[in-house]
């Protein structure tokens, strides 16, 4: 079987200019990703650890610029053999792009928003943790299913995008971590 990643043409066949041809890029991407783990595991039989950003692996995209995820082409493919595990904290630093000069930094954020998902999942613990979302009992499980704002910090910050998501649509593990800290940086300074 041929590495599937040779169907992936790059960003530069779409128009980046275009809504639609960013959106059209961005499912093309997640599908040929998903494409490569699947390839993978029918070719050595091991299990695989998809380590990705929250919106590449979760099933329920809460950015229209991914209309299909990778961990909802994952599903497709696998069943429940797939197992989607997002990550939330409430405050800490990360590395990202500055959104206005792309210099990689590093920034804080100080503390989730009030009814945010992060802020509520702190409140009922300040403490790192891990939430099975499938186990989750019933009042649990209405929350999970409820939209509300979240964090979607990715390569680029500060992103102007106000997000929502219902985290127990998009995983089904959850870790929560109270405090984060930015890892050290490698690249070019």
């Amino acid at each position: 079987m041929p590495w599937p990643s040779t169907r992936w043409p790059g960003g530069f066949s779409f128009d980046i200019g275009d809504e639609d041809q960013i959106a059209l890029m961005m499912k093309l991407r997640d599908q040929v990703m998903a494409e490569n783990v699947e390839w993978w595991r029918q070719n050595t039989g091991n299990r695989i650890l998809v380590s990705g950003h929250n919106t590449h692996v979760s099933y329920d995209s809460f950015d229209t610029r991914y209309p299909k995820t990778q961990g909802s082409f994952l599903r497709d493919a696998l069943g429940s053999r797939y197992a989607s595990i997002g990550f939330s904290f409430y405050k800490g630093s990360f590395n990202a792009f500055g959104t206005d000069d792309n210099v990689m930094r590093s920034y804080r954020v100080d503390g989730a928003k009030p009814g945010s998902n992060e802020q509520t999942l702190d409140k009922a613990r300040r403490d790192d943790y891990i939430l099975d979302l499938r186990k989750a009992p019933e009042q649990v499980r209405a929350w999970l299913d409820t939209e509300r704002a979240t964090w979607n910090i990715g390569a680029g910050w500060p992103d102007p995008v106000e997000y929502t998501a219902a985290l127990g649509r998009a995983h089904d593990i959850l870790v929560h971590l109270h405090d984060v800290q930015a890892t050290t940086y490698l690249g070019a300074p």
